[in-house]
């Protein structure tokens, strides 16, 4: 563990996530909830770093909500992950 980011309130589900940052020497083997994960991929950090959040505007609840997500090769990470990684990647900004 390295350390982590600012705690997420995500109003959608009434749930607050805490962001831990860390490392592993080995490839995890990851087995994803389809029901909450299309796909699992990699990418470099120096990649997310070069990368420019974006917006677009999804009605929920009755209620317009700006959605950030960063488009990658063509993947669409968005909503809490890319607020998240939004974080990080300022921080990688510094180093």
């Amino acid at each position: 563990m390295i350390g982590q980011t600012s705690p997420l309130p995500i109003p959608v589900s009434n749930h607050l996530v805490q962001p831990i940052v860390g490392f592993m020497r080995t490839e995890p083997d990851l087995i994803p909830d389809p029901r909450e994960v299309a796909d699992i991929f990699n990418v470099s950090i120096w990649t997310l770093r070069d990368k420019d959040i974006q917006f677009e505007t999804r009605n929920f609840r009755g209620r317009d909500w700006d959605i950030p997500y960063f488009q990658i090769n063509n993947h669409k990470i968005w909503g809490a992950t890319a607020m998240i990684l939004s974080e990080f990647r300022e921080l990688l900004t510094h180093l």
